[in-house]
């Protein structure tokens, strides 16, 4: 007799600190995710243009890459948005991953992963860059035969017949977004991308995504406090995350 796979059995988030990934599945819908803070597919000696199969921060079971930025942050000159590039891998952990990149000479971007459930926070420290340089951060870009975007309460949101992504800003970013994609990605001819958009100030920047099959909206239960370089995340079951960000370096506990 067929047994449950491991992802419909309990929610789980498992890292892998070799390749800097962090495995986040939910049993109630099979969705799994990888949270990617160290593979990259730029050569040794020499950089190559991002391909997003391999530099975007996070891949799913059910997503595609899009045409704009899906699930990448990047700073902006001439509206052009930055590039990954190399990818230093800064550990993984219980329910956490981290890593920087410099997307220009004399800029780090040093980034943080927490998952728990189907939620995620996403906080990126930028140090080096001039006051007032805008950032984009783009969520999960769904696909189907049809879609539906709105932005409520904060939340940008994007939904198909049986997928949903949601995206909120909560320390750096402006109002949130969400754009249509109207070639869709590999899994419909249809889309949708909620995004953020911000300028450095303090340069740390804090945002909470979902991807899942539930239409619930909002984030219930989900707190997050910043102070500095400092966040503390607590959990809709009441367990907690702090972490703190430096150039270069991230520091988590569990609680």
């Amino acid at each position: 007799m067929e047994e449950p796979a491991p992802a419909e059995r309990a929610d789980t988030v498992h890292p892998l600190p070799v390749p800097g990934w962090l495995i986040q599945s939910t049993a109630d819908d099979g969705v799994v995710r990888l949270h990617n803070h160290g593979s990259d597919d730029q050569p040794v000696d020499e950089a190559h243009p991002d391909d997003p199969l391999y530099a975007r921060l996070a891949h799913s079971t059910v997503t595609g890459p899009s045409a704009l930025p899906d699930n990448h942050f990047g700073l902006l000159r001439d509206g052009v948005v930055s590039e990954r590039g190399r990818i230093t891998p800064l550990g993984a952990g219980d329910g956490w991953a981290a890593s920087s990149h410099s997307p220009w000479d004399g800029v780090t971007v040093t980034s943080l992963t927490l998952a728990h459930g189907a939620d995620e926070i996403r906080a990126h420290l930028v140090t080096g860059a001039l006051a007032g340089t805008p950032v984009h951060q783009g969520g999960w870009a769904v696909a189907g035969s049809s879609v539906s975007l709105a932005v409520t309460d904060g939340t940008a949101w994007a939904r198909t017949p049986d997928l949903s992504s949601a995206l909120r800003p909560l320390h750096g970013f402006g109002p949130a977004s969400v754009y249509e994609l109207p070639d869709g990605t590999a899994f419909g001819p249809v889309g949708a991308l909620p995004a953020l958009t911000g300028t450095t100030s303090d340069g740390l920047f804090v945002c909470a995504a979902r991807l899942g099959r539930s239409a619930q909206y909002g984030f219930p239960g989900l707190q997050v406090s910043v102070d500095g370089p400092r966040l503390r995340v607590r959990w809709p079951d009441g367990s907690c995350h702090q972490a703190e960000l430096a150039e270069g370096k991230v520091t988590v506990m569990q609680s």
